[in-house]
This record gives structure tokens, sequence and C-alpha cells, in this order.
């Protein structure tokens, strides 16, 4: 396996994606000023690599699974507002471009995980109590786990 050009997509969303989970985990935020730079960036990234490798139907998918994934955050943005973060929603669509460009089925484990993550970290905290149903969740911190190891482990296989 050679150099592959979306690499450099997959290393700028990782390399926010750091940074992006501490700051939620410790103030539940999601800055705009990572998140909102990496749509041109990502896109600009992936519209190379499918240029590069004579791929435009990678380039499609990844927006197709941007638009998907910030219509899905979307939805309960709007119908249940306490249900999940703006921050979450914009986050979404940088995670989509990435799992998508991988593959639809990336697009669906990555998501499912971060979710599935969130989830399961909840059960001791509430077990012991130390948290409240309602207590804020760090969301983009489990979506860019969830992603990253979807990329990853569709890498290795």
């Amino acid at each position: 396996m050679g150099a592959r050009a979306e690499l450099f997509a997959y290393a700028w969303i990782a390399a926010i994606g750091v940074p992006l989970a501490a700051i939620d985990i410790a103030v539940q935020r999601l800055p705009n000023l990572l998140v909102l730079p990496s749509y041109p960036t990502v896109v600009a990234l992936l519209g190379i690599a499918a240029l590069l490798d004579h791929n435009p139907t990678s380039l499609l998918r990844a927006l197709a699974g941007m638009m998907i994934l910030l219509l899905v955050y979307a939805l309960p943005y709007y119908l249940l507002p306490d249900a999940i973060a703006g921050g979450d929603v914009k986050l979404a669509g940088v995670l989509g471009l990435g799992l998508g460009w991988a593959s639809w089925g990336a697009l669906l484990t990555g998501t499912f995980l971060g979710w599935a993550l969130a989830a399961v970290s909840r059960l001791p905290l509430r077990a012991t109590h130390k948290v409240t149903p309602d207590a804020p969740i760090p969301l983009g911190a489990f979506l860019i786990t969830g992603a990253l190891v979807a990329l990853l482990a569709g890498a290795v296989a």
C-alpha cells in the first residue's frame, strides 16, 4: 500500500479532534475557531485526493456523508433543543466528510460507535450517582473517538 492523498485530510481531522475532545470534556464546548475552518480545509484536501487518485466517487460520498450527518444531527438539535448542542451538529459534518470518504460502512460505524461510547460511558457514572440523568455529556469527544476508531479500523482491515 502506497501513500494515500486522503491521509492529509484524516491527519487534519485527528489534529483538530484531540484539542476539540479535550475542550469538550473540560467545558462542554466545541469552538467554532477549530470546527468551521475544517470544512473548507477537509473538502480541499479530499478534493485534491480525488484529483490525484482519479476518484470522484469518494469525494461525492464524502460530501453526501457530510450532508447526511448534518441533517441527522440537526433534527434533534431543532426538535429537542436539550438533546444535542450546536457544536456537535457542526462537528458532525466534518466527521461525515472523513467517514464518508472511507465508505458508507465507516460512516455508519463511526457514527454508531460515537453514540455507543457516549451511552456506555454514562453507565458507571449513573450507577454510582456521580451524574444526574440531565447532566450534559461531552458528546463531541465521543463522536471524535468513534470516527477515528472507525477510520483506523478501516485502515488496518
